[in-house]
């Protein structure tokens, strides 16, 4: 555990798996109707191309899909503030209906 005002670097899969998963996230909350393959492709255009090594962005490069970027998939998404309102209301509708953040049928299909 780290204390106040220290921090540890850490790098890998085992970091840039839960930031994906948390961009996958924003964008199933700002579009729930996207597939896995659309969201993948708005991810995978949308990653910055961060080492030297990495010969373009997708599978077969050295370093992987490069470096997610948040702002950049919305941009890709094309949203403006009124779609991020309208998530946002959406995920507190949910949240008041059942405490779960989903429909509450038993899966998050939504």
């Amino acid at each position: 555990a780290f204390g106040e005002g220290q921090f540890a670097w850490w790098s890998g899969t085992s970091q840039a798996s839960p930031m994906v998963a948390g961009v996958v996230a924003m964008i199933r909350s700002v579009d729930p109707t996207l597939r896995p393959n659309e969201i993948e492709r708005i991810i995978i255009k949308s990653g910055k191309n961060i080492d030297k090594k990495n010969k373009g962005l997708g599978k077969g490069s050295k370093m992987g899909g490069g470096m997610t970027d948040a702002l950049e998939v919305l941009d890709e998404m094309d949203i403006d503030e009124d779609d991020i309102e309208e998530a946002q209301e959406r995920a507190e509708a949910r949240a008041a209906g059942n405490g779960r953040g989903n429909s509450g049928n038993g899966n998050n299909n939504d």
